[in-house]
């Protein structure tokens, strides 16, 4: 797969995942077959403003080639300097432009995935970041649209070619669909057959059929990331990620779909008593302080009484924590037999 001037030896990508994908996860990744690997998301502002604690989150391995570094935000000034800081700090291959996030706090002020309510000040946006990297090609993460009713990734697809961005990564899913239902990859088929440059495919892909799927209906590459939330090397509470694996809709229940963030959260009196505090006044800036503090919980600590966790189609798709060298067995040999021994997708 080729992006602007950067060669990449393997379609397995390795998708941006807040609080999971830093260097040392990135690096065991790498290791094991991953062609491509791209930061955590940083925020342009924070880069702007010379917040301390965002620099580390770009720091990239000595090795660490071809990869990315992500960045979200929607001030055409504060994004022309982050990507100048980046490329000048980090020395990435790629830039990429996050327009995906669908976190209420990034899509309500109009960055992340906000931005697929406005095409002309997200290719405004792209032309900013491709000024202030100065060569060093520059990509967009992007979801299909706000929701069912506006589907824009192949009107901005083609504005974003033409803008010079130089490859896409399609979320098939809607920012108002979040992380739950299934991702419709139809629509990155048809953004694969309107532009000419690589369209990478990315949500709900865990197995090695959801990838050879995705490469039969064209796409140049796949990104793979809640997946190796199970992995042995990520560093969340164990307790948390067997919990993850034994999930099913009977012991859980979705809350948060007051804030357009549906968390689907063991049915627990913390659930019950978030639930009832959504729809009982709560404004929306402590809602959301209960429910993130309720994620660490879960997250960090392992505490399940007090926590609430993320779940779903990916978590239905695997019953085991594995070594993240097992799960990339797993979706490599799981595609070949579909693929019919087309083995020149992966390294």
């Amino acid at each position: 797969m080729q992006i602007g001037s950067v060669n990449i030896d393997s379609k397995l990508v390795l998708a941006p995942m807040a609080g999971v994908t830093d260097l040392a996860f990135r690096t065991i990744c790498r290791e094991l077959g991953a062609g491509y690997t791209i930061t955590e998301m940083v925020s342009a502002k924070a880069l702007c403003y010379q917040d301390k604690k965002t620099l580390p989150l770009m720091e990239l391995g000595p090795d660490e080639h071809p990869a990315g570094v992500q960045v979200f935000g929607s001030d055409l000034a504060c994004m022309e300097e982050a990507a100048a800081i980046i490329r000048e700090v980090a020395r990435p291959d790629i830039i990429d432009i996050n327009m995906g996030c669908p976190v209420p706090k990034v899509a309500n002020n109009g960055d992340g995935s906000g931005l697929l309510k406005d095409l002309d000040k997200a290719c405004r946006v792209a032309e900013a970041v491709i000024r202030g990297a100065k060569g060093t090609p520059v990509t967009v993460k992007m979801r299909l649209g706000w929701d069912k009713g506006n589907i824009v990734c192949l009107e901005l697809s083609k504005l974003l070619e033409s803008v010079g961005v130089s490859a896409l990564t399609v979320h098939g899913r809607t920012k108002v669909q979040m992380y739950s239902g299934t991702a419709n990859w139809d629509y990155i088929r048809e953004v694969k057959n309107a532009v000419s440059i690589p369209v990478i495919a990315a949500g709900g892909i865990a197995d090695g059929r959801g990838v050879a799927a995705a490469f039969l209906l064209g796409a140049c590459g796949v990104q793979m990331g809640t997946r190796f939330l199970s992995a042995e090397e990520c560093s969340i509470h164990p307790v948390y990620k067997e919990r993850i694996l034994k999930a099913n809709d009977l012991c859980t229940m979705v809350t948060g779909k007051r804030l357009g963030h549906p968390v689907r959260s063991l049915r627990t009196n913390f659930a019950r008593n978030y639930s009832k505090a959504e729809y009982g006044g709560m404004d929306d800036e402590a809602l959301e302080a209960l429910g993130s503090g309720a994620l660490r919980k879960a997250v960090v600590e392992g505490d399940l009484e007090h926590g609430c966790f993320l779940s779903g189609q990916i978590a239905a798709m695997v019953h085991e924590v594995q070594p993240a060298a097992d799960i990339v067995r797993d979706v490599i040999e799981g595609a070949e037999p579909v693929l019919k021994g087309a083995t020149k997708w992966v390294r």
